[in-house]
């Protein structure tokens, strides 16, 4: 359960809309604080299916993702994302406190802007963020 933050709606922002997934309600409101005190526009998800959902309702600009999470793990949520054409091009982030045991070469495949070490740091993930979101979109 996402725990409802004031926001202005969606279409009054300017900044980028970010949405963050994450089965873990500390980590997901921890990252979505971190964006929206860098000025950017964070939803959340609790999980891969309800991201997808979220999805096809609204086109982010961004997706933050874990990887360890019941149902659709961070790369099966990735390779669904991916399968529509119309969403190949959202920069994906993903954090993970398995990163060193996840292959740069898989991070690479699916197409990921960043693999991230939780627990992040703030820095580096806004400098993530930043890099995603002027960067071309990566083939998967």
């Amino acid at each position: 359960m996402t725990i409802p933050i004031p926001f202005p709606a969606r279409e009054a922002c300017r900044s980028p809309v970010i949405l963050v997934v994450d089965d873990d309600e500390l980590h997901r409101e921890l990252h979505c604080m971190m964006l929206r005190r860098a000025g950017y526009h964070a939803e959340a998800a609790d999980g891969g299916e309800e991201a997808l959902r979220w999805i096809g309702d609204t086109r982010p600009a961004l997706v933050l993702t874990d990887l360890r999470m019941p149902g659709l793990d961070g790369f099966a949520f990735v390779e669904r994302l991916r399968r529509e054409p119309r969403l190949t091009g959202i920069p994906v982030i993903m954090v993970t406190g398995d990163a060193p045991e996840v292959a740069p070469a898989r991070a690479m495949a699916a197409g990921l802007s960043a693999l991230l070490p939780k627990p992040v740091e703030m820095t580096d993930l806004l400098s993530a963020v930043a890099e995603a979101l002027v960067a071309p979109p990566r083939a998967a």
